[in-house]
């Protein structure tokens, strides 16, 4: 049986998958299993807003999330962005945390884990590694031991404090941690993880460790602190099985300069597809490989001297609003998420100030013009929209079959109903209503049919098409 991975236990998640079969009529090969979708999260709010570049506040005219200039330690705003989730198809969020930043930390105590529905996401750490200590000359993350012994303490610190949360993400019983950069990570990496993963074995922890290892360059293990920096192309198979799954946060390089542009005109896909592919064998059978994918990339007005490129949210000139997007989720993260594990993240949910979030905007009809003297100085020419809800409707299609909302006879939302999908007289599909009513069955099957989808335990039931490239959506229940 099917069933929508955000009310999974996650206690077993990998054998859950392997249990998935398919739901559409008729026969044929097996879908690929349901993918885990998780987007990136971060808490500076409102600061972010106000003292850094941010590209929509130099539009003209200006355009600005849904929410506002919303402060992150507002549980109301936690709540909004939970639902949006929950509701569209995001099962987990991975949420920034920085070692020397604990204010913006507490916003993670205040606002996120306040929300009243906090039930309807999984969550885990996003460790900013880089506020350990970058070497400036090399770029590259130098350990030693006072940097081992801090980051064992926080991880420590950190599974103490939320490991046990309801709502925490776990994959077969272990807790999900997400470690930035290691790519540039320089000495003895494979002991560093070892006292990670020994000192919290000690607290009968087995960590799920999910490194940023994937990128057109990594260090070449070794060497001391102030040891020449050697750098590869080649993905590191001596690094890569130190973690459990390895992903690229972004794949954004200034120096690439061919993947400027148009998608449908640029590099950027080909040359990204290639290294996906060199990864995903690199990882072999032991290692998760998990796909990213961007809606576009313009952190222009943040870093406005070093002239970087733009990469706009359009996969041509004439494009749809977020098409971009949509072929790079069909053609990197569908095409490349793990067979046994699939699990697709999103960069991000509010990075604004790079421009990769997909948070709701206010709508706003395009424009390529901004505040600068000559117009389009951080546009570079291109357009952008106040996009709405577009890139939550573009991942409801891809991985949600049907959607729909459970209320009372006086249109309240009921939550916590369960809605099953059935084929041939079979349960293949189920969910349960969130908060706010919303139930949402997986797509799983490519192929199109017909099922009929109702309330666990009545006699009611709706038939509904199961559409190939689009979610049905509006099936909707009253609980009488």
């Amino acid at each position: 049986m099917i069933t929508s991975l955000r009310h999974l236990s996650f206690l077993s998640l990998a054998t859950s998958l392997t249990m998935l079969v398919l739901f559409s009529v008729g026969c044929g090969p097996p879908p690929p299993k349901q993918p885990l979708v998780g987007a990136y999260y971060y808490l500076w709010f409102p600061r972010n807003f106000r003292k850094m570049g941010y590209l929509r506040g130099y539009l003209k005219p200006p355009q600005s999330p849904v929410l506002g200039s919303y402060n992150s330690s507002d549980p109301e705003a936690a709540e909004r962005h939970i639902a949006w989730c929950s509701r569209y198809g995001i099962d987990f969020l991975a949420i920034d945390w920085w070692p020397n930043f604990p204010q913006r930390n507490k916003s993670l105590d205040d606002g996120f884990l306040q929300a009243p529905n906090i039930q309807d996401i999984k969550w885990c750490i996003f460790y900013e590694t880089q506020s350990l200590g970058v070497n400036r000359a090399g770029g590259t993350i130098n350990w030693n031991e006072k940097k081992t012994a801090r980051l064992v303490a926080d991880l420590l610190k950190f599974a103490a404090t939320y490991f046990n949360h309801p709502s925490y993400l776990k994959i077969d019983g272990r807790p999900v941690i997400f470690l930035y950069v290691t790519r540039t990570f320089r000495g003895d990496t494979a002991a560093v993880l070892k006292k990670v993963r020994v000192e919290l074995g000690k607290q009968g922890i087995d960590p799920f460790i999910i490194g940023d290892e994937v990128f057109w360059e990594v260090t070449v293990d070794g060497g001391g602190e102030d040891s020449f920096v050697e750098w590869t192309d080649t993905p590191q198979r001596s690094r890569i099985k130190l973690f459990d799954a390895v992903t690229p946060y972004n794949m954004y390089e200034t120096r690439k300069r061919g993947h400027a542009g148009y998608g449908a005109e640029s590099r950027y896909l080909s040359e990204v597809d290639e290294k996906f592919a060199e990864y995903r064998e690199a990882c072999g059978d032991d290692v998760v490989f998990i796909p990213n994918v961007i809606p576009g990339y313009n952190d222009r007005p943040l870093r406005l001297r070093r002239d970087h490129y733009v990469i706009p949210r359009l996969w041509k000139k004439d494009g749809a609003p977020g098409s971009l997007f949509s072929v790079l989720f069909d053609r990197l993260g569908l095409k490349y998420a793990d067979p046994d594990l699939p699990i697709i993240m999103i960069t991000s949910w509010n990075e604004w100030n790079e421009d990769t979030a997909i948070e709701p905007l206010t709508p706003a009809p395009p424009t390529t013009r901004d505040i600068s003297k000559s117009g389009t100085r951080f546009t570079e020419g291109y357009p952008y929209s106040g996009f709405g809800e577009t890139y939550l409707r573009i991942i409801r299609d891809k991985v949600v079959a049907v959607s729909g909302r459970v209320m009372d006879e006086k249109g309240n939302p009921v939550p916590g109903v369960a809605v099953e999908g059935r084929s041939e007289g079979r349960v293949v599909a189920s969910d349960r209503t969130d908060a706010v009513g919303y139930y949402r069955l997986p797509r799983m099957a490519r192929g199109e049919g017909e099922y009929r989808v109702g309330l666990k335990g009545r006699n009611s039931r709706r038939l509904v098409t199961l559409h190939k490239n689009r979610a049905t959506i509006g099936i909707n229940f009253i609980l009488r």
